[in-house]
């Protein structure tokens, strides 16, 4: 009789699988191709949306003689992004590159993952689409661009709610479970993630609390796409990487000619990294042309009234270590996380991707700081990374100046 038993369910067992991998083979394909591969730096995005760029707008570099940050505390920068396995690392000081490192294997042409410091990029974007009357206001609600939740209560989400990570919508909890019908794994890998972003439930009220939540910017993107009429990838390039003179860079897809991943994944060489820094640094202007409006840029790095260490799907400086102190009782491995003093400039910002992918931009200091390096796994970022430590040590330097 057990025998029976046990056959009845491997039999089951084989008919489910079978039955769920032929509804999404894709999704299990992604899957397995992860969960085999646990080296960090590994990446299979595919398929890819080509973002075009143009002529790369250079940036200039500063000779020995005009370094304005001492070239050993630039060595010592880049032997701390070494230790830490990094890809690359970039200085810049008053619109010169102080320094540019790239780890062996790597250069100015390699692509990195960016992680969550995409998400940042989908807030310019947004203002974009606001300066252009694309979208009227960030108090609009979701169903008004968002017909299919016309009539439901999440429809009153509105757009401040989803840039500063408060709309109240349910989470995609981590979880291995293949037949699980909700999933951070479902969202990254299946073929449809955008049916899965239309069917989340709100769970809160809007601005009753901060909830990191990648659905928020996979709204954003969705949204971006039916009021501009485009790809995101073609928004994307002629909205901010043509005028950036920004070099090719790839959008992940769930399928082809499908929908594009905004919460994450956008492979992109560091060079780009530094004129989007620029561009937030400078106030939406890059090159003499205004990209998108300063009072935008200033919206989005104004601490939200949920977490003072967010903006628009942008980080900020005060605020930060406390949250980050708290949140790594909980996650522990999260050496990303770790702030082991307070930013020296209290009032920077930055974008930022799970293990490292920063870029930070102090106005005050006129200074960006870049770093890329492995972002796959449970702990991409190797123990001991200290969040402020390049940052810092750029500060400390020009403070000492005479």
């Amino acid at each position: 009789m057990i025998k029976k038993l046990f056959a009845a369910a491997a039999l089951f067992g084989f008919i489910a699988i079978n039955i769920s991998y032929w509804d999404d083979p894709v999704f299990y394909r992604r899957l397995w191709d992860t969960l085999t591969h646990p080296d960090p730096s590994y990446e299979n995005f595919s398929p890819t949306e080509i973002v075009a760029g143009s002529a790369e707008i250079v940036l200039p570099k500063a000779k020995p003689e005009t370094q304005t940050i001492p070239q050993d505390v630039l060595d010592a920068a880049a032997s701390y992004a070494k230790e830490y396995k990094s890809f690359s690392m970039m200085v810049i000081h008053k619109g010169v590159i102080q320094a540019e490192w790239y780890n062996e294997g790597w250069d100015e042409n390699s692509l990195t993952q960016s992680q969550s410091a995409h998400k940042t990029i989908v807030a310019i974007l947004v203002g974009i689409a606001i300066d252009k009357g694309l979208i009227d206001s960030v108090d609009d609600p979701v169903k008004k661009y968002i017909p299919e939740w016309e009539g439901s209560d999440k429809g009153n989400i509105t757009l401040y709610d989803l840039l500063t990570m408060s709309s109240g919508l349910e989470q995609m909890p981590f979880s291995l479970n293949p037949f699980r019908e909700k999933s951070a794994f479902k969202y990254l890998f299946s073929k449809d993630r955008e049916a899965l972003v239309l069917s989340a439930e709100k769970i809160w009220q809007p601005q009753e609390k901060y909830d990191y939540n990648e659905m928020d910017p996979a709204l954003l993107g969705i949204i971006l796409e039916r009021v501009s009429g485009q790809r995101y990838a073609d928004f994307l390039n002629q909205n901010l990487w043509q005028p950036l003179g920004n070099m090719p860079s790839k959008v992940w897809l769930d399928r082809e000619n499908g929908n594009a991943v905004v919460s994450c994944c956008l492979l992109i060489p560091t060079r780009n990294w530094a004129r989007l820094g620029l561009l937030l640094k400078d106030g939406g202007r890059f090159n003499g042309q205004q990209i998108v409006s300063e009072a935008w840029v200033e919206d989005m790095i104004k601490a939200s009234p949920t977490n003072t260490a967010y903006g628009y799907l942008t980080w900020r400086a005060e605020g930060v270590k406390a949250y980050t102190d708290k949140k790594r009782i909980t996650d522990p491995d999260n050496w990303t996380a770790h702030h082991g003093e307070d930013f020296l400039d209290p009032d920077l910002f930055y974008y930022w991707g799970r293990g490292g992918q920063m870029v930070y931009i102090s106005r005050f200091y006129d200074l960006v700081v870049i770093r890329t390096g492995p972002h796959s796994g449970r702990a991409p970022m190797k123990a001991g990374w200290d969040n402020t430590h390049l940052m810092n040590s750029m500060i400390r330097a020009l403070q000492s100046k005479p």
